[in-house]
C-alpha cells in the first residue's frame, strides 16, 4: 500500500468506509453511515465521482438522504453494503491453458 500522502482519493474513501463499518457493538449487517461532511473532511470534493469509481470496481454503496425541514436542505450519508467478490486467478489460468 502507498504511504498516506500518496493514497488516491478512492483509497482514502474506501479506508473511511471500512473505519465507519467497524463497530464492535454492532451485531452483524452493514456498518455505520459515513456523512457527506465527513467525506468532505477527507479533502474529496468530487466524492460522487469517487463513489462511482468504487461502484464500478464492484462495491455496493448505498445512499441515505433525509430532508431537514428546519435547515431546508438534505442530509446525505453513504455506506458499503457489500464488497466485490474476490477474483479467482486460478480459473483464468485454466482458461488460458485450454
Amino acid at each position: 500500500m502507498k504511504s498516506d500522502f500518496r493514497k488516491t482519493q478512492c483509497e482514502c474513501l474506501l479506508e473511511a468506509f471500512k473505519m465507519a463499518a467497524y463497530n464492535p457493538w454492532h451485531s452483524g449487517g452493514p456498518g455505520r453511515w459515513l456523512s457527506v461532511p465527513a467525506i468532505m473532511a477527507l479533502g474529496i470534493a468530487q466524492y460522487n465521482a469517487r463513489i462511482f469509481d468504487l461502484r464500478k470496481a464492484g462495491y455496493v454503496i448505498k445512499c441515505w438522504k433525509e430532508w431537514s425541514e428546519t435547515e431546508r436542505r438534505y442530509h446525505s450519508a453513504y455506506r458499503i453494503e457489500r464488497y466485490p467478490a474476490p477474483v479467482d486467478t486460478g480459473a483464468r489460468e485454466k482458461e488460458a491453458v485450454t
